[in-house]
């Protein structure tokens, strides 16, 4: 009886694990469920100088707002899925991609100067 009661604990904790690893290969660790995605979309990606690629996001829920747009810069891990490495708000022109995202670099990670605010 033990036996089985291990195996089964051992395969919801496995299916735990998987059901886990399958949420953040959609959705990254740092980012809400419903806003990424529901609302975002994907802008053109940034590359490190090393070669490095970071996907950028860009929270298209009040396209009818006047405002800056909130973005997510994110990290791809084979492991742990993915992950936000920046985020904050961008004026209109860089979120729309009619202009392309400040970028400097510290090492293979990106700095971005973003907006003050909404």
């Amino acid at each position: 009886m033990k036996y089985k009661l291990s195996i089964a604990v051992g395969c919801l904790l496995l299916m735990a694990l998987f059901c886990t690893r399958l949420y953040y290969a959609f959705v990254p660790r740092g980012a809400s469920l419903e806003p990424f995605v529901g609302y975002s979309r994907e802008l053109s990606p940034i590359s490190s100088p090393a070669g490095k690629t970071y996907r950028v996001f860009a929270n298209d829920a009040g396209a009818m707002h006047s405002g800056n747009h909130w973005v997510w810069v994110v990290d791809h891990n084979w492991i742990t899925g993915r992950h936000v490495i920046l985020e904050g708000y961008v004026t209109p022109e860089y979120a729309t991609g009619e202009a392309e995202l400040l970028v400097k670099w510290q090492g293979d990670m990106p700095a971005i100067q973003f907006a003050v605010g909404r």
